[in-house]
């Protein structure tokens, strides 16, 4: 699986395992990632639920 690698602009909030919750700083555009793929992409409620239900 392919290593993920915050670009600067990307703030990581969270993590467990190979999941990662991000946000772009410049706009409300959240993101979960499992290792180097994006899984779901969207507003911040929606991406909490997401990365809550695949890190438990």
């Amino acid at each position: 699986m392919t290593q993920f690698v915050s670009s600067p602009e990307i703030l990581t909030l969270a993590t467990h395992g190979t999941y990662r919750l991000t946000r772009h700083p410049r706009h409300e555009d959240y993101s979960v990632w499992d290792g180097g793929r994006i899984v779901a992409q969207g507003g911040r409620g929606l991406m909490e639920k997401v990365f809550k239900e695949r890190t438990e």
